[in-house]
Order: C-alpha cells, then structure tokens, then sequence
C-alpha cells in the first residue's frame, strides 16, 4: 500500500493503539505491519513504518494467528489491506491461495477477521469477499476514502463502550 492507503492505515493502528491503552486496559493489541516478512510493531515504531517490499497476507495471517491462538476471549485480527497480494511464502501455492489459507486457518481457531478493504477494484474485492467465506465469520467493509479510516475504526469500539458502561 502505497499513498493515501497507507497513510490512513498507520493512523488507524494508531488510533486503536490509543483506544487499547485507554479503554481496553485488559485485552491486547498487536499491530502486525507485513510485506514479504510480516512482524510486530512496537508502539513507538508505527510512524517509522515505509511502504516497501511484497504484500504476503496469508504470512501475515499466520503470525497474527499464531498470537492470538495464546489469547483468551474473544480474538480479532483487523486486515486492513488493499487485498493484493504479491507473494507467497509456501511456493508451492500462490499468494492468492495463499491468502484463502490464512483467512481460513484464522476461522478454525474461531479467530474473527475483519477485512477492511481500501481499493474499489472489483477483482481485488473478490478476493477479499473469498476470504471472508472461508474464515465463516469475517466481515468485509470497503472504504472509498482512506483517511476516514480511523473514524470508521474507532466509532464502534466507542459506541460499545458506552452500551457497556450504560448498560
């Protein structure tokens, strides 16, 4: 992701990052940045990040996967992606299949994915709404503007904690 995608993205992480610190005091939060090797991002790194190298979702799925298999309650990764990918670790499949695999793995570790799209063309959706078929309960959301994306992040998180606090 390159442009505004990856502009609204960083401020996405960041703002569920502040959210989790201030909110969500008993859940965690791992910001997985990927590209041809996806890893943990620490909170004081998120702005240094750089758009570069290959995009290998079901690589990035797979780490995501392999830490919240350690969490208890309910367990969410949020993709936000333009719903390219570019590579493969497992040579034998490609990065599409790739991708399917990740989705579908997350799924059997009851594990939500939450795809936040942020290209409009429709056979990138495609892949996307492939995913969340074989994750069984993902949601895909298209975001048309990017820099919203924070917004669009942060509103039900907010709204849910005023239903609990109200409630």
């Amino acid at each position: 992701m390159y442009g505004n995608k990856f502009r609204g993205g960083i401020m996405a992480a960041l703002a569920l990052r502040q959210l989790f610190e201030e909110e969500f005091t008993d859940d965690n939060l791992y910001v997985i940045a990927y590209n041809d090797e996806p890893h943990v991002v620490l909170p004081g790194d998120l702005l240094k990040l750089r758009p570069e190298g290959n995009t290998d979702i079901g690589l990035a799925l797979d780490l995501a996967i392999q830490f919240l298999s350690r969490e208890e309650g309910n367990r969410n990764i949020f993709l936000i992606t333009d719903s390219e990918p570019t590579i493969s670790c497992d040579q034998s499949q490609s990065a599409e299949d790739n991708a399917y695999r990740g989705a579908y793995l997350a799924g059997k570790e009851d594990i939500k994915l939450n795809l936040i799209m942020l290209d409009p063309k429709a056979d990138l959706r495609r892949i996307c709404d492939q995913m969340a078929r074989l994750n069984g309960e993902a949601i895909v959301t298209y975001v048309d503007d990017p820099l919203n994306l924070k917004e669009f992040i942060i509103r039900p998180f907010v709204n849910l904690r005023q239903m609990i606090r109200t409630g």
